[in-house]
This record gives C-alpha cells, sequence and structure tokens, in this order.
C-alpha cells in the first residue's frame, strides 16, 4: 500500500514481480539502483515464464505507458497523488463508453488465480453521473492497442450513481452497487442486475460502503473455473455456473470504466494477480466437477 508515510518510492518501470520461474543467478532481477531505473522489465522475464504472480503499482507514468494498452477517449491516465496515496491509475472514462488500460502481460495458466485492487470512488461534489472502478479479464487474448475492443469476459464493476443522473431511475440515484459478469460456457455473458437497465435495475446488488474511501476488489478464479467476488474481503458472490474454460488460459487484466471528473473521480492504487495454485496441485483443484 502507497501512503503519505512513504519518505521515497523507488522509481521502477515495469511490474513488481512476487513470484517468478527459476533462473540462472546471473539471470536476477538486481536491487533498484537509481542509475539503472529500468533494470528489468516483467515482460522480459514472462519470455521463460508467462504465467507468474505480479503486482502493478503504478508508481510512474511511464508504467503505465510501458506496461498497459489504453483504450477509450479521452484514454486513461497516470496520477501522482489522491486519496492520501501516490501512484494511482485513473480511467478516466466517460459514460456511457467508458475507457479501459489491458495489460500487456497475460494471466492464466490452467490452475486458477485471483485478482484484487484497492479502488477510491471520490466523490467531489454529488451530482448527475456514473463513477464506477472496474476489474477484470479479458474475454480474448489483446496483443495491442489496435485490438476491435477491450471487452471482458470476467468482470467486477463498482458503480457510484450520482443523484439526478438522467439515465438512471431516481429510486437508484446517490447509491453504490456492485455489477458482476461471468462469461458462460454457451457463450453467454451473465451479468447481475445493473442499476443503468431498467429491466434488470430492481436485481442490482446494493453494497453498504463509504465514498470517499478506499475498498479493495477481488475476483478468484478456481480451477474448476468457479468464479467468486468479494468487496473488502467479504464475500459477495460465487455463481453456481462454471465460467468458460477459455477464462483459465491466455487472458489480459483489464481496468476501467468511468471517471468523469464532473462529479468526482475513480482511481485503483494498485492491481495484483496471484496464482493460488500451483502446478502440482492443479489435478485436485480441478477435480470439482464444473457446474455447467
Amino acid at each position: 500500500m502507497k501512503t503519505m508515510k512513504i519518505a521515497s518510492l523507488s522509481l521502477m518501470t515495469g511490474m513488481i514481480l512476487l513470484a517468478a520461474c527459476s533462473k540462472d543467478e546471473s539471470d536476477a532481477v538486481p536491487a533498484s539502483n537509481p542509475q539503472t531505473p529500468d533494470f528489468r522489465s516483467t515482460s522480459a522475464v514472462q519470455k521463460e515464464c508467462p504465467y507468474v504472480s505480479w503486482r502493478e503499482d503504478f508508481l510512474t507514468a511511464t508504467t503505465l505507458s510501458d506496461n498497459w494498452y489504453l483504450f477509450g477517449s479521452p484514454k486513461p491516465q497516470f496520477v501522482n497523488f489522491a486519496g492520501n496515496r501516490f501512484g494511482l491509475f485513473d480511467n478516466n472514462g466517460q459514460s456511457p463508453t467508458g475507457s479501459y488500460a489491458v495489460s500487456k502481460a497475460r494471466i492464466g495458466d490452467g490452475t486458477g488465480y485471483s485478482i484484487e485492487s484497492d479502488v477510491l470512488i471520490d466523490v467531489t461534489k454529488p451530482a448527475a453521473g456514473i463513477i464506477c472502478p472496474e476489474i477484470g479479464i479479458t474475454r480474448n487474448p489483446n496483443q495491442s492497442s489496435e485490438s476491435v475492443s477491450a471487452e471482458a469476459g470476467i468482470s467486477m464493476k463498482l458503480i457510484y450513481v450520482g443523484p439526478g443522473t438522467p439515465t438512471v431511475q431516481r429510486d437508484f440515484q446517490n447509491q453504490l452497487f456492485l455489477v458482476l459478469t461471468v462469461l458462460s460456457p454457451d457463450g453467454r455473458l451473465v451479468s447481475t442486475g445493473d442499476p443503468r437497465d431498467a429491466s434488470t435495475a430492481q436485481n442490482a446488488i446494493k453494497v453498504n460502503a463509504d465514498l470517499n474511501n478506499w475498498h479493495k476488489m477481488k475476483i478468484v478464479v478456481s480451477g474448476s473455473r468457479q468464479v467468486s467476488f468479494y468487496l473488502d474481503n467479504k464475500l459477495v458472490s460465487s455463481p453456481k455456473m462454471a465460467a468458460d474454460p477459455s477464462m483459465l488460459i491466455n487472458k489480459n487484466v483489464l481496468l476501467g470504466f468511468t471517471s468523469p471528473g464532473t462529479s468526482g473521480k475513480a482511481y485503483h492504487d494498485y492491481v495484483q494477480v496471484t496464482y493460488p495454485f500451483s502446478p502440482e496441485m492443479k489435478l485436485l483443484v480441478g477435480s470439482e466437477t464444473p457446474k455447467d
């Protein structure tokens, strides 16, 4: 976590590896050195082992441009300081289309994984609008910023609907909601109720969480393709339906969605990918029969 108590920040361009494949001593990542700020990028290590746990702390603007494909207009941006933390990601998106960042690093080796991020919805002046940080996994692998779309196959959105938002019913304004989406084995995107959609708003998941405070969003995908969603380390939902098998292998992390600035902003402090299951446990984890 990055707070005002930090005396200094190491300048690192590239994602911080939490775990890595075995390599020769000569290939080891050296300690941070002001003379070599670009000492080793995650992508270089991933040529040897593409599926390792990693963490992005958004320490510099270069980190964002080097490690992420950016989509939307305006594009996502680096923010030096907000919410008493340094080094933040701002999706900078406008409703209804939003803006996104897609990691150049791929995730998913078939054994299951988790993705988490600390997010802040900073409402400076309650007003009409949608403020929404999102974490997710791309539906298809993305290889460049020229990709057709940044569509999510698994997604978790924390949505604040401002008062007076014309596209949302009054009963759902000035409130927080979670919208969860999973790609089903038959190719459908199955979502919980969305306050922005009059036909499903009644089934939206209302959240009793404080605005202007940091909250942890987390998605866990097991080797049997069961998806669990957590907010502040509390289980919110774990659908009985298993995700499509493609969600376990070779996808990108996705961050978005809207952060208009007129009434407030949405920030991510970091994003972390963890492989909770070792390759040796793959058969054990995958032994549960998926509920297709």
